[in-house]
């Protein structure tokens, strides 16, 4: 038998890695034998990849056995009794997870609210910039399922994820089938807040640090928190109980910050196409009917790819921190002039192409394409649809800030106030001498009180 020369030569590790088999092993160690000994021991030995005339050989007693890989998901249609989700190919997980539940007797939606990454080799995620893990994606579908029956929910969609410095923000917008108590009356404000169902208060909206936790409502919105809150740049803590330190100061802790913000993103960011819904006669979102007069035909995909497929679904936030202006005052003066308004912004308005970056289309395979719309203005929205089925989704997964137009400072302290230049003088009355002795002599008895009793 032929010993192997003592100087050998280095065999690469991607050689040893490229099989499993050939991976080194406490049992039998990799050994070296010269090329012209390996037909002598091929009954007992495994070839391995030929490095400068030498091979590898390991005992095929130590071969590693081959394992099936059980640490992946199986598919979210495959796992959800009921789901209508397709599966679009084998490595892309869904495009909307969409389960049906029956609720009170009546049918509600569980709506995951997003376009899932896939495998690693899918382009299509990178493009848009979002990703959440397969476990997180299954953790938040059955904690969205189990929120909707414990809070009975009409409908609920996975909203997006608000990133912390201590902890992050799982959260969860809703409709409920009734509306909420309202909450207990407090100061006057100059601007009341929008009723539940309109406007800013439309929805609900629930958040949790954790996928598996309890799920917390977070209060209706004041539109003095949307305007402090335009005015605020200050991370989340992950705590719903912190201070909001800032100047001006915040009215409220950082549940409220969190509603205003939660409130600026998805009016600013819930887009959907076209031809999804149109305006009824009192200005409600209503699904557009297709055979009705002057409807607009599905897009295409390389339509989606223009802004003028895209419409905003809600209405705009004023900048008194409501979708609607104020009423008239019943009791206004006759000769006082109207009042300057700022024109309000209706829902189903066309997307501006400056604020949003439209990619795609993007082949899902089956036919299906899905185009890919971020937002320039808030990080972290973006909003997908699939022509061929016609759905489409948002999501946001972001630090719940805009786009600054410059550099962040801090807005200065309000200027010393100073004497009215319109006042007179007034001279301050002195205190008498007899009066101001006694108020010595009485301090200093009690001090001699105090030490005495010491």
């Amino acid at each position: 038998m032929c010993s192997p020369p003592s100087s050998l030569p280095t065999l690469p590790m991607h050689s040893v890695r490229s099989r499993p088999s050939l991976q080194r092993s406490s049992r039998a160690p990799l050994t070296l034998r010269p090329s012209r000994c390996h037909r002598r021991h091929r009954p007992r030995r495994q070839r391995c990849p030929t490095v400068a005339g030498w091979r590898g050989t390991r005992p095929c007693s130590s071969r590693a056995p081959r394992t099936r890989r059980t640490d992946r998901y199986p598919p979210l249609s495959s796992t959800m009794r009921g789901s209508s989700t397709p599966r679009v190919g084998v490595e892309m997980w869904t495009l909307l997870a969409r389960t049906e539940r029956r609720v009170n007797g009546g049918t509600s939606a569980v709506d995951l609210g997003l376009a899932i990454p896939a495998a690693a080799s899918n382009p299509t995620p990178t493009r848009s910039g979002a990703s959440l893990s397969p476990e997180e994606t299954y953790r938040a579908h059955l904690s969205l399922c189990a929120l909707q029956r414990t809070a009975k929910l009409q409908s609920v969609r996975f909203f997006g994820k608000i990133l912390g410095t201590a902890a992050d923000y799982y959260v969860a917008e809703a409709r409920r089938a009734e509306p909420p108590e309202p909450p207990e009356a407090s100061e006057p404000s100059a601007t009341p807040a929008e009723e539940y169902g309109s406007g800013c208060n439309a929805l609900s909206y629930f958040v949790t640090p954790e996928l598996g936790g309890t799920w917390e409502e977070l209060p209706s919105v004041t539109p003095e928190a949307i305007v402090a809150a335009s005015r605020t740049r200050k991370f989340f803590t992950g705590s719903l109980d912190a201070d909001v330190c800032c100047f001006p100061p915040f009215p409220g802790t950082e549940r409220h910050y969190l509603r205003a913000q939660l409130a600026r993103i998805a009016h600013g960011t819930t887009l959907c196409p076209s031809h999804k819904y149109a305006l009824s006669p009192e200005g409600a979102v209503e699904p557009a009917d297709p055979e009705a007069e002057g409807a607009l035909p599905p897009p295409t995909s390389s339509q989606l790819c223009e802004p003028a497929s895209w419409r905003h679904k809600n209405m705009g936030i004023l900048a008194i921190g409501r979708c609607t202006n104020l009423p008239s005052p019943e009791e206004a003066e006759a000769d006082a002039p109207p009042p300057q308004l700022e024109p309000e912004k209706p829902a189903l308005l066309p997307i501006e192409a400056s604020d949003w970056a439209l990619v795609g289309p993007a082949a899902l395979g089956g036919g299906a394409a899905v185009v890919w719309s971020r937002s320039l203005r808030w990080p972290g929205a973006i909003a997908v649809s699939e022509a061929k089925e016609g759905r489409y989704a948002n999501l946001y997964l972001g630090y719940g800030h805009p786009v600054a137009a410059g550099p962040m400072s801090p807005s200065p302290p309000p200027p010393i106030e100073g004497d009215d230049p319109t006042a007179e003088p007034v001279e301050a009355e002195d205190m008498p001498l007899d009066d101001e002795n006694a108020a010595v002599r009485e301090a200093a008895e009690a001090a001699l009180r105090a030490g005495a009793e010491e």
